[in-house]
C-alpha cells in the first residue's frame, strides 16, 4: 500500500445528526482505530450533521472511511435537538443513504462506506457494511478487523484486487 492511500484511508467522515451518538463513535474510534492504522490521530476525523453539509464535504475531500446515518436534517438546526426533541425528529428526513451513497460512488469511489442507521433493515439501499449505535464499540471493532485483515491479504498477495 502507498504512503497517500494510507493518508485517505484513515480520513474519515462521520455523518451523524445527533450529538450523543457523534461523541460515542469518536470516541469509539479514537480508540480503536490506532491498533489497525498506526498512522490514525485521535480526533482527526471529520463531521457533518446534515444533508448539505455531508454533500458539500463529500465533494470536497477525500475519505478512505465515512460512517453514514440515514436519518439527517436537511441542513443544520441548531439546539433544537436540546430544546424540542419531537421538533427535531419530524425535521429529519430518510435521506443519508438515498442521496449520499451516489454522491460518495461519484466524489470518493474508494471509501469505505459504514452504515450506522438503526433503520437498516427497512431500507433497499444501504452500505455493505453495518454497525450498531447501542453497541458501538463491539460491532465497530468487528467491522474495522475485518476491513483491516481484508487489506492485509490483499497486499500480501501484491495488488489491488
Amino acid at each position: 500500500m502507498t504512503n497517500t492511500n494510507t493518508q485517505r484511508e484513515t480520513k474519515i467522515l462521520i455523518v451523524e445528526d445527533q450529538y450523543w451518538p457523534r461523541i460515542i463513535l469518536g470516541k469509539t474510534l479514537d480508540q480503536l482505530m490506532p491498533n489497525y492504522c498506526p498512522s490514525y490521530q485521535p480526533g482527526s476525523y471529520d463531521n457533518a450533521t446534515n444533508i448539505r453539509d455531508a454533500e458539500r464535504k463529500i465533494r470536497e475531500e477525500k475519505y478512505g472511511m465515512i460512517f453514514l446515518d440515514h436519518r439527517l436534517p436537511e441542513e443544520d438546526m441548531g439546539d433544537l435537538e436540546n430544546r424540542d426533541m419531537n421538533s427535531y425528529s419530524d425535521s429529519l428526513r430518510n435521506v443519508g443513504y438515498n442521496r449520499l451513497l451516489p454522491l460518495i460512488a461519484q466524489h470518493n469511489p474508494d471509501a469505505t462506506v459504514i452504515g450506522t442507521s438503526s433503520l437498516s433493515e427497512q431500507i433497499s439501499i444501504k452500505p455493505e457494511h453495518q454497525i450498531d449505535k447501542c453497541r458501538c464499540r463491539e460491532t465497530l471493532e468487528s467491522v474495522l478487523k475485518k476491513l483491516y485483515t481484508q487489506r492485509e491479504t490483499k497486499e500480501l498477495k501484491g495488488g489491488n484486487e
